[in-house]
């Protein structure tokens, strides 16, 4: 069996891709509709089967890959062409319009666009068109002179931006491996002997200096940086996005990344490939402050940065666990993550250097309470910055309060142990760790790890997960996406059964006795059920716990709300609110007691705003289950001596967990941020009008 000049592309295309390739990837790539893409693919798994190969692997939801033996022995087959005509799709066209355009010495006529991307004269036209309106917000418009050809006309700032976003974006998902050797060929000096020599060199000095900066970048951050490198090569002098003025630069100097920017200054010099300009050191050193760390060794504050930046840290978990009516249990480990991730991100929003977050829509589609929280909770960062924190970099830290929050309720008896290869960050890494484990309880992660960083590992694990191929060991391997969905979440429980299922054929008996209740009844929430009997089967009866997230109005209603006039004192005041929830049995008297003796040793840290106090304690001390009960005064209670610490509304939250109860939580808050809302709270004369505000706050 031969295959064709198409298929022969395809199988090019997945064997070049260092993660999985979605299929809407290849129709749009090749052309196709998704019915042939199928029909090829099973024409592809028939040529390799025939030549002792595995089949093509899928990930449910996501797409296909090559196992990595397969990869490797595809690179042996001579008769597979690698020189196919790569399709760019028009995202990736007018990237690479506006890339060549931003590094061009001189204006781009249309006949070296044309030559450059490989289109029609039309398609060309319709992208720079598609291009301009792209450009339009950023303050940059696209313009011809009629002999010379375009240019792009903006500031230098504006235009340094661009650029930052642009090589960063060529290392997401969204584009392919073919983007990132475009760029590298576009930067690449054409005055140097070798190219590869140098991108080779500069790869080696980056690694060397890791060291240096006590921290560890993962294989994407490095090419990135690689990158920004040839920019500077190509143009001397040209890196700096902004003025950097005196005071600037001596703060930079005295930091190790302007040390390691003068290192590989001088190993470059050294070896005659190019010198670069003093402001291109500077403009480097600040772009290794701002990368993204896979790991970080150094673990003690050695500057007045990092020094604030961790006080901030403290004011911010403070504000989240008394916003989102929690304690985090490893909050000094927190600490310390948050650290490694900010000082970077800190630099980055500091200098006003865009990243890229593949994560964002999940992160406000999946975790929209908990990004709610943490954007309450970094007003200390943003006015230690002067700025708002972009939406970008607001999603990475709520996907590190995120995985704590998974943490917290993993138990510490555990029967298996697995590793994570993972180089998408400290945040993501977190999060998908915390999602794994959550997965299966007896399952515990001790490492996350990079490519390198498993290559050397020597010690055994039951499993292993990873976001990038791997070759394949006696350990069973299973790849998946850095950000697990629901139904992605469901294929991984799937595969960890296979898994598991011979050494513990009772850990999934929990499907088991679903069979036998579904013949005697029906079933309404199959996985929230099965989760629970998960729990029960292995004698945590804690964490059998409500698995959806009600609304404020399911929480609050006439029956747990209570209007009075006074309360004698604030013990009475909780006395008194917590009564609906002792009546319905949420909470038993030892809760009451816990709250009181909270505010007695913590202080009045429960009045969140002006009259407006949330007693609350853990769940361990007294809560059976999930409720929220609200008593109005008309008289306030005090707190303390402090006219900031009355309230004239109490409401007692009793969680069940760190994660239950934000959703009704985080539309709590919205009600109380608006004034007007507010206001009608503390005026409401009966249970009516309160809960006419619950309703109107209760939303999806």
């Amino acid at each position: 069996m031969v295959l064709d000049q198409r298929r022969t592309a395809i199988l090019n295309y997945v064997l070049q891709a260092d993660t999985v390739v979605e299929m809407d990837r290849l129709t749009k790539q090749f052309g196709i509709s998704q019915r042939t893409i199928y029909y090829d693919l099973q024409q592809i798994d028939d040529w390799l089967e025939e030549n002792r190969l595995k089949r093509t692997q899928r990930i449910y939801g996501k797409g296909i890959y090559l196992d990595p033996e397969t990869k490797r022995k595809l690179q042996d087959v001579t008769h597979i062409d690698n020189d196919w005509d790569y399709r760019f799709d028009q995202w990736e066209r007018i990237y690479l319009i506006v890339l060549h355009l931003l590094v061009a010495k001189a204006n781009v006529r249309t006949n070296t666009l044309l030559e450059w991307i490989n289109v029609s004269r039309g398609s060309l036209f319709r992208d720079m068109k598609k291009a301009a309106e792209w450009l339009e917000p950023k303050r940059i418009r696209i313009k011809n002179e009629k002999h010379t050809g375009y240019y792009l006309d903006g500031s230098r700032e504006d235009k340094q931006q661009l650029l930052n976003m642009i090589i960063k974006d060529i290392f997401s998902e969204r584009f392919s491996d073919r983007m990132e050797e475009k760029a590298q060929q576009m930067l690449s000096p054409e005055a140097l002997p070798q190219e590869d020599q140098l991108y080779d060199l500069i790869e080696r000095e980056i690694r060397r200096v890791e060291a240096m900066l006590e921290v560890q970048y993962s294989d994407e951050i490095i090419r990135s940086l690689v990158l920004q490198l040839l920019l500077a090569a190509q143009q001397p002098g040209s890196a700096p996005a902004v003025d950097i003025d005196e005071e600037e630069k001596e703060i930079i100097r005295q930091t190790k990344a302007y040390q390691a920017a003068r290192e590989i200054q001088r190993s470059l010099q050294e070896n005659g490939l190019v010198a670069l300009a003093e402001e291109d050191v500077y403009y480097f050193a600040m772009h290794l402050l701002g990368s993204r760390v896979q790991r970080e060794t150094a673990k003690q504050s050695k500057t007045e940065e990092e020094h604030q930046l961790r006080m901030i840290i403290t004011k911010i978990v403070n504000d989240f666990q008394v916003v989102g009516c929690l304690v985090f249990d490893e909050r000094r480990q927190l600490e310390d993550n948050l650290l490694a991730h900010l000082k970077p991100a800190y630099y980055r929003m500091k200098y006003d250097m865009p990243i890229a977050n593949d994560y964002v829509a999940e992160v406000q589609r999946d975790y929209p309470e908990i990004l709610h929280l943490t954007r309450r909770s970094i007003t200390h960062l943003e006015s230690y910055l002067g700025k708002p924190v972009p939406e970008e970099e607001a999603a990475y830290i709520a996907m590190h309060f995120g995985g704590w929050l998974h943490r917290d309720g993993v138990q510490t008896n555990k029967k298996y142990t697995a590793v994570v290869i993972c180089e998408n960050g400290i945040a993501a890494s977190a999060l998908l760790r915390s999602q794994l484990e959550a997965l299966l309880p007896e399952l515990m992660v001790e490492d996350i790890l990079s490519r390198q960083e498993y290559e050397a590992m020597d010690r055994h694990v039951d499993i292993i997960f990873t976001t990038i191929p791997v070759p394949e060991t006696d350990t069973p391997v299973i790849l998946l996406p850095p950000f697990l969905t629901s139904e992605e979440q469901d294929a991984v429980h799937a595969r960890l059964k296979e898994v598991f299922a011979d050494s513990s054929p009772g850990m999934f008996e929990e499907e088991a006795l679903l069979d036998v209740i579904s013949q005697h009844a029906t079933i309404h929430e199959r996985e929230q059920l099965a989760d629970k009997l998960r729990h029960f089967l292995r004698g945590d009866i804690s964490k059998v716990k409500e698995t959806t997230k009600p609304m404020l109005e399911e929480l609050l209603n006439e029956d747990t709300i209570i209007m009075e006039e006074f309360a004698a004192d604030w013990q009475d005041s909780i006395r008194k609110a917590s009564t609906p929830l002792t009546d319905n049995e949420s909470v038993n008297a030892s809760y009451i007691e816990a709250m009181i003796q909270n505010i007695e040793e913590l202080g009045p840290y429960i009045v969140i705003a002006p009259d407006i106090a949330i007693p609350h304690a853990r769940p361990e001390s007294g809560v059976n289950r999930l409720g929220m009960s609200l008593l109005h005064l008309q008289q306030p209670v005090h707190f303390s001596e402090e006219a900031k610490h009355q309230a004239s509304v109490v409401i007692v939250l009793a969680a069940i967990d760190n994660e239950t109860h934000l959703k009704a939580l985080s539309q709590l808050t919205e009600l109380l941020s608006e004034p007007e809302a507010k206001e009608k709270l503390l005026n409401a004369s009966s249970k009516e009008e309160i809960m006419q505000l619950v309703k109107t706050y209760s939303t999806q």
